[in-house]
């Protein structure tokens, strides 16, 4: 696990390319499925922002932040998280939290969102809830993906 100031400081986090995002959601996410899979609809809408954290100029962590309505929280400016992924050699070593928590800083210093949250795979419900969300509601399916639930995290 990255723990060190130091160590965190070899690692850059910034907006990366669309076809950086979708070709780690590829690989991560949809290895046995069709790549369309990997295209989401507002991947290019004026309002997504992807983010990357990289060592070396080789993305390792991917994520991207799409501007849509939770349903929980229909009174609150919300943006979610949509595929959120670590390459498979990188996973389980911190990446993914250090990414996810610059990613909130700057919602928090930048953006005037109140709520981040996600649809989490069962199996991914821990990794956010040690980065401090909450899970809220039922269960429910993704087609061809499996079960999920919603995840939130109060920004402000």
């Amino acid at each position: 696990m990255i723990q060190s100031l130091k160590e965190k400081k070899k690692y850059k986090i910034s907006t990366i390319n669309l076809e950086d995002v979708r070709e780690i959601r590829e690989e991560v996410l949809y290895l046995n499925f069709s790549k369309s899979y990997a295209r989401y609809e507002l991947d290019t809408h004026l309002k997504t922002i992807h983010y990357g954290l990289s060592r070396d100029d080789k993305i390792l962590s991917i994520l991207s932040l799409i501007e849509t309505p939770c349903k929980y929280f229909l009174k609150k400016k919300t943006i979610q998280i949509r595929g959120m992924a670590t390459k498979l050699a990188y996973q389980r070593k911190g990446f993914g939290s250090i990414l996810l928590e610059e990613v909130k800083r700057k919602i928090y210093e930048f953006m005037h969102y109140e709520i981040l949250w996600c649809n989490s795979r069962l199996e991914s419900i821990r990794f956010y809830e040690k980065n401090g969300f909450t899970v809220t509601g039922d269960k429910f399916t993704i087609k061809d993906i499996g079960l999920h639930k919603v995840l939130y995290y109060k920004i402000k």
